[in-house]
């Protein structure tokens, strides 16, 4: 069995009318989401259409000098919208590993964003659409966190519509990770 965390969110307006219907949920390194305006779906055919939306798998990049660019342009994307006031928003999976990470190694949420900050392309595990044809991005790491710099597995995504920076997961690695990026 698979790691699984999902969210519905409904948004009204003044008068209590349901007006924006959204859900996403995360399974075996796929984040599945959708977002509808209710006036035009019925309530019945949201959940069926938010199952069957975009799906993203994060793969793996070969290393080439498009795709070198492709992940320093990520980390700049990144470092513009924190250094703009964008908080990272963790989700219910990242926040239990980073409380483990607090136990454990007493890491904190400004190790993590530092973290963040300070990515290189060497880095990189996998991750990142060339296409852009999805509305998020999302990227996995390794990376080194911390005062007793604890080795852990980061992964994040950006909203391609809109400012978001989303931590999915943040632990100690289960396996040793390629870093195909590396020298």
């Amino acid at each position: 069995m698979g790691v699984f965390w999902g969210r519905f969110l409904w948004i009204c307006d003044f008068a209590g009318l349901l007006k924006i219907v959204a859900f996403a949920y995360y399974f075996n390194n796929i984040i599945t989401y959708a977002v509808f305006d209710s006036q035009s779906l019925g309530i019945d055919e949201i959940f069926f259409v938010s199952l069957s939306q975009q799906t993203y798998t994060m793969k793996q990049l070969p290393y080439t000098s498009d795709n070198v660019t492709l992940i320093s342009d990520f980390f700049d994307e990144t470092r513009k919208r924190i250094a703009q006031g964008v908080e990272i928003t963790f989700t219910k999976k990242a926040n239990d590993e980073l409380t483990v990470l607090a136990l454990d190694f007493d890491i904190e949420i400004v190790d993590i964003e530092k973290a963040i900050n300070n990515l290189s392309v060497e880095n990189y595990y996998r991750g990142i659409d060339p296409s852009k044809s999805a509305d998020f991005d999302g990227c996995a790491f390794c990376t080194v966190v911390g005062k007793s710099k604890v080795e852990i597995y980061l992964k994040y995504g950006l909203a391609l519509l809109g400012l978001q920076i989303l931590l999915f997961s943040n632990h100690v690695p289960d396996f040793p990770i390629a870093q195909t990026f590396k020298n």
